[in-house]
């Protein structure tokens, strides 16, 4: 959940908000209104018989603070993909012990105290002249702007940069937002790395059953019309 989306939560129905994080392969974590609640911003600890660590693109395990993949090991973790042995070795990861942790491709940070923050998607991070960028830190910023019900941050080509940060917006019922003052409005509260090349109103995304943003469809056409594949 955003940021705004479980204050809103917590305002309306009190502290008994509890948030669970997970993939399908069969990790999760949960934080849990007993919880401090300097940890709000986090999706809590692994829940009793799961372990997470944090990687990076090579493998290594990360300190605690450090950005990089979520992996996650413990009881009733899937054994493998059916008949795609290939897909299978691509999304396992073994700890100094020889143990299975299956990687999230989800981006995230552990803190000292072991609650875990989720960063971005792995797929969805923007690099923009050398920079990782990660969409969620922006749609946080935008998604405050009192005109905006949702919004939804994606790469697109760029001549210098490689790519750069595109905000694609859902204006509020009534609000009638101009690109223009979205975008000012934004890159004044965005690090110099983060700024928005545009802001383009929509009047819905892509979801998939879930209801998750499908971000790979929204690119599509930007990288298309570059003659460019991400």
């Amino acid at each position: 959940l955003r940021r705004d989306t479980k204050r809103a939560v917590v305002e309306r129905f009190g502290n008994l908000l509890h948030e669970i994080y997970g993939f399908s392969e069969g990790f999760a974590t949960m934080l849990k209104p007993t919880h401090p609640p300097e940890k709000f911003d986090t999706v809590g600890t692994p829940v009793l018989g799961f372990e997470l660590r944090i990687i990076d693109e090579q493998g290594r395990e990360l300190p605690r603070g450090e950005v990089g993949e979520i992996a996650g090991y413990g009881a009733g973790m899937m054994a493998a993909y059916h008949d795609r042995p290939e897909q299978t070795e691509a999304l396992i990861w073994r700890d100094e012990r020889g143990r299975t942790f299956i990687r999230s491709g989800d981006i995230g940070r552990l803190d000292a105290d072991g609650f875990l923050s989720i960063v971005d998607r792995k797929k969805d991070m923007i690099i923009s002249g050398g920079f990782n960028v990660f969409p969620r830190d922006i749609e946080e910023i935008v998604a405050t702007h009192p005109a905006v019900l949702d919004v939804a941050v994606i790469g697109v080509p760029h001549e210098k940069w490689g790519e750069t940060p595109l905000a694609l917006v859902i204006p509020r019922p009534g609000a009638a937002p101009q690109p223009a003052e979205l975008l000012a409005w934004a890159n004044a509260r965005l690090a110099k790395h983060q700024r928005l090349s545009a802001v383009e109103l929509r009047e819905a995304f892509p979801r998939n059953a879930l209801g998750k943003v499908l971000k790979k469809d929204l690119r599509a056409p930007y990288w298309a019309q570059a003659g460019r594949t991400l």
